[in-house]
């Protein structure tokens, strides 16, 4: 990636799920957060992981003033889940929308909230005053996003990530069609993290390492922007068959496969 493209499939790579690589080769970036100290409001999920059906959960947590915090399960509902989902870039929250995970640490920003579904960012609904709660950190709330889309919108996340102060890391995934893979190391660049740090809502890239550890599809090698491509529409008709087909290779497997 030459860095200025919206998203990662804007730059040049060999065909989705062509490559010569192991998941030993998976590749992982570190992304820089704000860290302003700025009324603008950051929402991430920590501590998370994956679910039966692929969906991503997580603990909620809010960035106001440059100090992060958690959420209180009060009240809470599937529209607020929704509402925070669609923020962190997912579609919408999975039918298991949100549940009680307690464990996080620092403030206890926002607490009754009342989401109305349609808001386009979580400090839009209404809620207490700032930082007012009675709540404890085991009430802290977190929510699962939905990750399948058969639409063929490109989505990307980050697995087994780590969160401190102001950056977070993790392995890069990707999925269209709602089949999730990996990108491979080879000739991977500052750049191209540079592109799947801001196509996640973070600002900047600071580096990028070989993870390993993926399962299921390499879908990406050879990630190498232009920066001529204008959209994600961009992949081509024959590509787009492809996906569809392993996609439905992939419901059809799982199917039919048995537990022994």
């Amino acid at each position: 990636c030459v860095g200025n493209e919206d998203s990662i499939v804007d730059c040049t790579h060999d065909s989705w799920g062509e490559h010569d690589c192991v998941h030993e080769e998976d590749i992982a970036i570190t992304c820089h957060f704000d860290g302003d100290t700025s009324d603008s409001l950051q929402v991430r999920l920590a501590d998370t992981s994956l679910t039966e059906h692929g969906n991503i959960a997580g603990r909620v947590e809010v960035q106001r003033f440059g100090v992060w915090g958690t959420i209180c399960d009060d009240s809470f509902t599937n529209e607020n889940a929704n509402v925070i989902c669609r923020q962190l870039g997912y579609t919408r929250s999975a039918e298991q929308r949100f549940y009680t995970s307690g464990d996080g640490s620092g403030t206890i920003w926002l607490d009754d909230l009342n989401c109305q579904g349609n808001e386009d960012s979580v400090d839009l609904c209404e809620h207490r005053e700032w930082g007012a709660s009675d709540c404890f950190h085991f009430e802290d709330v977190a929510v699962v996003c939905a990750t399948s889309d058969s639409s063929g919108t490109v989505q990307i996340r980050l697995v087994e990530d780590s969160i401190d102060s102001d950056t977070v890391r993790g392995r890069v995934e990707i999925a269209q069609y709602g089949v999730w893979g990996t990108i491979c190391d080879d000739e991977f660049t500052l750049q191209n993290a540079e592109v799947i740090c801001r196509q996640l809502g973070y600002p900047s890239a600071t580096d990028y390492y070989t993870a390993g550890g993926g399962e299921g599809q390499i879908l990406l090698d050879q990630v190498n922007c232009d920066g001529t491509e204008s959209s994600v529409e961009t992949t081509t008709a024959a590509t787009r068959k492809m996906l569809e087909s392993f996609a439905i290779w992939t419901q059809m497997y799982q199917a039919f496969t048995f537990d022994w």
